[in-house]
């Protein structure tokens, strides 16, 4: 081997530890990367099923009904802030939440939180005479 042939060959050599390096272990923050992002099969976190009771809806708006659902749960799931979480419907009835598991975990509340049912009232603004702040009321 020339001395020529010698420069080049230590040159690709330095060239793949350095690749090697920056590929191995892939795991790794290194060059502002994150690492791999495990999901719901190997980080764990939390699968939930609902079953819509579509007994008072009529017959052809139940799909219509199933899908609203799936957004209200998608607009609550969203500012818990986990990535990729998983919605999706099953059969005519049921829809499936996958929610992989945070850094900071998934309170007993937050899953509570799903599954409540939303509330939204209409009050009055009446002023009364002795007070100067209005006064809320339900309106019937």
């Amino acid at each position: 081997m020339g001395k020529r042939d010698s420069w080049l060959f230590g040159i690709i050599v330095l060239i793949l530890a350095f690749c090697l390096w920056v590929l191995i272990p892939i795991d790794s923050t290194r060059f502002g990367r994150t690492g791999i992002v495990y999901g719901l099969d190997l980080a764990g976190g939390v699968r939930l099923v609902y079953q819509a009771d579509l007994s008072g809806v009529e017959a052809g708006k139940q799909a219509e009904v199933v899908d609203g659902v799936a957004a209200v749960l998608a607009n609550r799931i969203n500012p818990l802030g986990v990535t990729e979480p998983n919605i999706e419907k099953r059969g005519t009835d049921q829809i499936i939440v996958e929610i992989p598991m945070p850094k900071g975990g998934i309170s007993e509340n937050q899953i509570e939180r799903l599954g409540r049912t939303a509330l939204l009232e209409f009050v009055s603004n009446q002023l009364s005479a002795d007070r100067v702040q209005p006064r809320w009321q339900p309106v019937a």
